[in-house]
C-alpha cells in the first residue's frame, strides 16, 4: 500500500531534483521540469521510445515494458517513462541525445536579397519643452515632436509607466522606437539599437536567427529540437493532449516559451545584446504549433472539417505571450492557407516568391508533408499525414539524424556501402537512411513491388521465434540494424501518403508531372535525401534529376523576409488568402490512388503518372 503524499525525483546526468505527487508517472514529471524525454506516441505506451533507468526505484515491468524492453533491458532497470508510476524517492538516468542532434538541425536555406524594410524604425526626436504658459501633456509632446516623420504614430500603453522619466532623463531629445505606427520605446538619442527575431517553429526542431534590423546581419543563431515532444511527437498527438484539458493547452504553450526564451537569452550572450532592445519576432510554423504557442484551442483541426481558429496572419505583444523581449515587441505570426497547410508554407512560399513564371512543386516532407503548386502566378496547395516514419519514429530501429544513425545505403553488384554518422558502429537508422535502404532493396530484389521481403534476394532473410522477418544492415565499424517487415509498411504507408497528395495536387490543377519545370524539396528531411533513390521507391513523381533542387529550410528563410521588409510581408498576406487549398481525402479517387502508390516503381508494377 502506497501512503506517501509526494515523493522527490532526481533526473541524471543533469541532477534536477523536483518534489511531485505520489502516482505521477516519471514521463510527465520529466514535462514538469522540461527534460527532453522522446514520446512519439504521446505517452501511451506505444512506441517504446521513452526508456529511462531506475535506481533505487522498485517498479515492476508494465505490460508494455515487456513488450518494448528485452528480459536483460528489464534486470538493468529500463522502463518505459509513460507506465512507470512513482511511489517513493528515488534516481532516474536520462541518456543526453539531444545536445547531439541539435547539432544536426538545419538553419540554413536558398535565400534571396530584398531591401532593409523592417516594421519597426529607429527615429530621432526633440520634444518641445514643458512650461506653464501651455497645457500639454508629455505624450502630446512627443506624437507632436513624430507628426512629420510618423503622422500616424500612437504611444503603446507600455511605453507610458516610464516615458515621462524618460522624456527627462534624455532631456527631451531620444530616439523614438516604432513598431509599425506604436511608439514603444525611447532610447538615448543616437542609439537606435533595433533587432528582430526570425523562427521556424517546426513539429521537431525549432531554429531561430537574431537580426540586426539596422544593418540587416545575422547576428546569432539557435536550433533546438522542440520542447513539446515529450507530450506526441506528431501534431495529431499534442492536439490530443492538449485537448484533455486547458492546463495540457498551457502546458504546451509555456514548453515552447521557455525553449524560446532559452535560445533568446543564448544568442542574446553570444553577441552581447540586450533582449530588451528585440522589438519584433516573426513566426513561422504549422496550423497547430501557431495555435499552440498562441495557447488556442486546437481540437477543432483533429474533427471533420477541420477547421482552424484563425487563418489571417496575427500580432501578439512579447508581453502577452511571456517572450523575453521588449515587452512592446510585436510578435507576428505567418498567415495559415488552409488546415494543416500552416504559417510555415506560407514562408515556403514566401521564400519562393520571385518564380512568378512558369510551373513549379515545393514539397516539405515530414511528419506532416505540405505542398504548393505554382503555375503562372496561380497557386494550389494541399498537405499529408505521412507519419513519423522519415522522423525515425515508428521503425523498430529508427532514430533522428544523430551520430550511430545509417544515413546512406547503395548497393553496387551485390556490395553494400553503408554510411553511419560518426563513423562509429551502427545503432539506428534515419530517414535518409531508410529511403536509400528500401530503394537499394528494391533495386537488388530483396522487395517485389508489393513490398514484401524476397526470399532469394541478395540480403537473407532472418526469421525470428515469433516468425517475424528482418533484414540485417551492418556498419563498417561494427553494429546491425534491422529493417522488419514491419517498418518497410510504415515507409509504404508515409511515402503513399506524400505521393498521392501530390497526384491530387496535379490533377487539381490540370498539370501532368512531365509539364514541372522544378520540384523544389524544403525542410532537413528533404535536404538529406537521394534524389535518385525517393523517385526509386516512389516518394517523388518520374521526373528529371535535375528538375529537382534542394532549398533547405524555406521555412526560416521566408520568416526573415516577412521580418526584414514590411513589402514581403504584405505579399504574402495578400497570397496566403489566393492560394487554392486541395483536400486529398475529398478527392473521390483518394483511396485508389493511395493504394496505387503503396507499390514500388518496379517493373513489374510501374506507378502511374497523374491523370490529366
Amino acid at each position: 500500500m502506497h501512503t506517501e503524499s509526494s515523493v522527490t525525483l532526481t533526473f541524471l546526468p543533469k541532477r534536477i531534483s523536483a518534489q511531485f505527487p505520489a502516482g505521477i508517472t516519471i514521463l510527465e514529471a520529466a514535462r514538469r521540469l522540461g527534460i527532453d524525454l522522446s514520446a512519439y506516441c504521446g505517452g501511451n505506451g506505444v512506441c517504446g521510445r521513452c526508456r529511462v533507468r531506475v535506481h533505487d526505484l522498485d517498479i515492476p515491468p508494465s505490460e508494455e515494458d515487456q513488450v518494448h524492453l528485452s528480459a536483460e533491458e528489464l534486470r538493468q532497470g529500463w522502463r518505459l517513462a509513460c507506465t512507470s508510476l512513482v511511489y517513493a524517492d528515488g534516481t532516474v538516468a536520462v541518456a543526453e541525445a539531444a545536445a547531439d542532434e541539435e547539432r544536426d538541425i538545419l538553419s540554413e536555406g536558398e535565400t534571396r536579397r530584398v531591401a532593409l524594410q523592417p516594421a519597426v524604425r529607429a527615429l530621432p526626436v526633440t520634444t518641445a519643452t514643458p512650461d506653464l504658459h501651455r497645457t500639454v501633456s508629455d505624450e502630446e509632446l512627443l506624437l507632436e515632436a513624430l507628426q512629420s516623420a510618423a503622422p500616424a504614430a500612437q504611444l503603446s500603453p507600455l511605453l507610458l509607466p516610464q516615458m515621462s522619466e524618460q522624456l527627462r532623463q534624455y532631456h527631451f531629445s531620444a530616439t523614438a522606437i516604432l513598431i509599425d505606427d506604436l511608439v514603444a520605446d525611447l532610447q538615448p538619442p543616437d542609439q537606435g539599437r533595433i533587432y528582430g527575431l526570425a523562427v521556424d517553429l517546426g513539429t521537431t526542431t525549432v531554429v531561430s536567427k537574431l537580426i540586426d534590423l539596422t544593418s540587416g546581419s545575422h547576428l546569432a543563431t539557435a536550433a533546438r529540437l522542440n520542447a513539446q515532444r515529450s507530450y506526441g511527437e506528431d501534431v495529431i498527438g499534442r492536439i490530443s493532449y492538449a485537448s484533455t484539458s486547458r492546463e495540457h493547452t498551457l502546458r504546451l504553450q509555456q514548453a515552447v516559451i521557455d525553449l524560446l526564451n532559452d535560445s533568446i537569452a543564448e544568442m542574446c550572450r553570444a553577441c552581447n545584446v540586450e533582449a530588451r532592445h528585440i522589438y519584433q519576432a516573426v513566426i513561422a510554423g504549422n496550423t497547430v504549433m501557431q495555435h499552440l504557442l498562441l495557447g488556442l484551442d486546437a481540437k477543432y483541426l483533429a474533427q471533420m472539417p477541420y477547421v482552424p481558429v484563425f487563418r489571417r496572419s496575427q500580432k501578439r505583444l512579447a508581453a502577452d505571450l511571456g517572450l523575453a523581449l521588449h515587452p512592446a515587441s510585436q510578435i507576428y505570426f505567418m498567415p495559415i492557407i488552409g488546415r494543416f497547410v500552416g504559417g510555415d508554407t506560407s514562408a515556403v512560399l514566401l521564400s519562393l516568391a520571385e518564380k512568378q513564371t512558369g510551373i513549379w512543386l515545393a514539397v516539405d516532407i515530414g511528419t506532416n508533408g505540405e505542398m504548393i503548386l505554382a503555375k503562372d502566378g496561380q497557386f494550389w496547395s494541399t498537405s499529408a499525414a505521412a507519419g513519423p516514419a522519415f522522423e525515425g519514429a515508428a521503425i523498430s530501429q529508427g532514430m533522428r539524424a544523430g551520430e550511430g544513425a545509417i544515413d546512406r545505403v547503395s548497393s553496387h553488384a551485390g556490395r553494400w556501402d553503408i554510411h553511419v554518422i560518426g563513423d562509429g558502429p551502427a545503432t539506428g537508422i534515419c530517414g535518409s537512411g531508410l529511403i536509400d535502404a528500401v530503394g537499394a532493396l528494391v533495386q537488388t530484389g530483396c522487395l517485389d513491388f508489393t513490398g514484401r521481403l524476397q526470399p532469394d534476394g541478395v540480403l537473407p532473410i532472418i526469421r525470428g521465434e515469433d516468425q517475424s522477418e528482418t533484414i540485417s544492415l551492418s556498419g563498417p565499424a561494427g553494429g546491425e540494424v534491422r529493417l522488419s517487415q514491419k517498418d518497410i509498411r510504415e515507409v509504404q504507408l508515409a511515402k503513399s501518403a506524400i505521393a498521392s497528395a501530390i497526384q491530387i495536387l496535379l490533377k487539381a490543377a490540370g498539370v501532368g508531372v512531365e509539364e514541372l519545370d522544378a520540384l523544389y524539396l524544403a525542410g532537413a528531411f528533404g535536404q538529406y535525401i537521394r534524389k535518385d533513390m525517393a523517385k526509386a521507391i516512389g516518394l517523388l513523381p518520374n521526373i528529371q534529376l535535375d528538375k529537382i533542387h534542394f532549398i533547405g529550410n524555406a521555412a526560416y528563410v521566408g520568416a526573415e523576409l516577412a521580418l526584414r521588409s514590411t513589402i514581403e510581408r504584405a505579399w504574402i498576406e495578400r497570397m496566403a488568402g489566393r492560394v487554392q487549398y486541395v483536400e486529398v481525402a475529398g478527392d473521390p479517387e483518394f483511396q485508389t490512388i493511395f493504394s496505387d502508390h503503396l507499390f514500388f516503381p518496379t517493373s513489374e508494377q510501374p506507378v502511374q503518372a497523374p491523370a490529366r
